[in-house]
């Protein structure tokens, strides 16, 4: 039996997610939703995400082809509406956690920058997870209003304004001189080498092994198998879709790390879907 993983993001970023949980478990379809007509989900407010994540979620649940599990794979998103849409929907729900806690707890990190967008930094469930963790560590918090559509946009054209935003980040993080930047929005580690190749001794962390390992947990709990990812499993595909255009998939195509598993690309409609 085949396996299908709904991936939600507002962009490209939850990429990062999808090449994870691709390389850990191939046998997986991954349908990739892409909701580019209303990117950044980092400039919207949480009422507004609330009511689009239940909108996508009760559009998932009516296909005729079962979805056995959703990856909400931004920050922002699980931030503000991961509990509505888990309200809305019998699919199990795994959402995106910063990776503070793992940086926080190493003994040998005392300072820890947490790279993110406007709405996550802002949110009080990042603020708590910084205060359950900090103890007497220093974190720095590093906004970018513009790094997420920068890479969502990204081709020679914005290339050098992409680079300049990199550089700018990068030069504020070297004044606080941290031991770990953590990537708090999953389109940054799509660019994770530019920040590796500017930030030596600085080590990079970013939560997509965790969300691929919890998605394997809630499957096996929820269908009652022992492992899905055992050998001998077919190997399983990549869908794109994307409520954007046709420019949108061709930037989604990009940012596949295994871009011949790519079985198809869809222009989807359902933001103008309505659902009672």
């Amino acid at each position: 039996m085949k396996y299908n993983v709904a991936i939600i993001d507002s962009g490209s970023g939850g990429l990062s997610v999808l090449n994870t949980i691709r390389r850990q478990s191939p046998e997986l379809n991954l349908h990739y939703y892409a909701d580019s007509c209303f990117s950044p989900y980092g400039e919207k407010s949480s009422e507004f995400l609330k009511s689009r994540l239940v909108q996508i979620g009760r559009y998932l649940e009516a296909l005729s082809e079962p979805v056995h599990a959703i990856v909400l794979a931004c920050n922002t998103a699980t931030v503000e509406g991961i509990d509505a849409l888990r309200r809305a929907v019998s699919i199990p729900v795994v959402g995106v956690e910063p990776a503070v806690k793992p940086a926080l707890v190493n003994p040998n990190v005392s300072r820890v920058s947490v790279l993110a967008t406007p709405v996550t930094i802002g949110s009080n469930r990042l603020q708590a997870l910084i205060s359950l963790w900090k103890n007497d560590k220093q974190v720095q918090l590093i906004s970018s209003a513009d790094l997420a559509r920068l890479i969502d946009s990204a081709d020679s054209r914005s290339e050098s304004a992409l680079c300049k935003e990199i550089e700018l980040i990068c030069s504020e993080v070297t004044v606080f001189r941290p031991d770990v930047l953590v990537l708090a929005c999953t389109h940054y580690p799509l660019v994770r080498d530019r920040f590796e190749g500017s930030l030596h001794g600085v080590e990079i962390l970013e939560p997509s092994s965790s969300v691929s390992n919890q998605l394997i947990r809630r499957l096996e709990q929820e269908i009652c198998i022992d492992c899905i990812s055992d050998e001998g499993l077919p190997i399983g595909g990549v869908t794109l879709h994307s409520s954007g255009d046709e420019g949108d998939l061709k930037s989604l195509h990009r940012w596949c790390d295994d871009q011949s598993a790519v079985m198809g690309k869809c222009h989807l409609n359902f933001h103008t879907t309505v659902l009672s």
